[in-house]
């Protein structure tokens, strides 16, 4: 687990519910992230992965809830938390694409890293209601 002194080490981690159900647009955003991230630990869980990491880390309890959330979106939200909690790292939504290395926008000193998304179509015609993605 990291600790809140550690540099943040250079994983990226990436979600999607079901890796076999990935729309093509979304699995090249995945791919050219991945190339570009070439020297990062890429961490790509899915729902499958989860399940095994939660019932080892938190018990069946735990998975239970998980299981029982239907919603993908806020599955991935679970998912990214408890990554996050125990590799450290950088987590980018798998709709994204990452352009550069994310050694390229951390270093020693990074604590946190905010993105703001600009290519949804109210943003480009009104770039101060741009929102910070999680």
């Amino acid at each position: 687990m990291q600790h809140l002194s550690d540099p943040i080490p250079n994983n990226l981690i990436l979600f999607w519910h079901d890796k076999k159900q990935i729309p093509p647009k979304i699995a090249q955003a995945v791919e050219n992230t991945v190339r570009v991230n070439c020297d990062a630990k890429i961490i790509y869980a899915e729902d499958v992965f989860m399940h095994t990491f939660i019932q080892e880390k938190y018990g069946a309890e735990v998975l239970a809830l998980y299981k029982s959330c239907v919603i993908p979106a806020s599955r991935s939200d679970i998912a990214r938390l408890m990554l996050l909690l125990e590799y450290g790292g950088v987590y980018m939504d798998a709709a994204m694409e990452a352009k550069l290395p994310i050694t390229a926008v951390i270093d020693d000193h990074s604590e946190v890293i905010l993105a703001r998304r600009d290519d949804m179509k109210m943003e480009n015609v009104l770039p101060q209601d741009m929102h910070v993605c999680n």
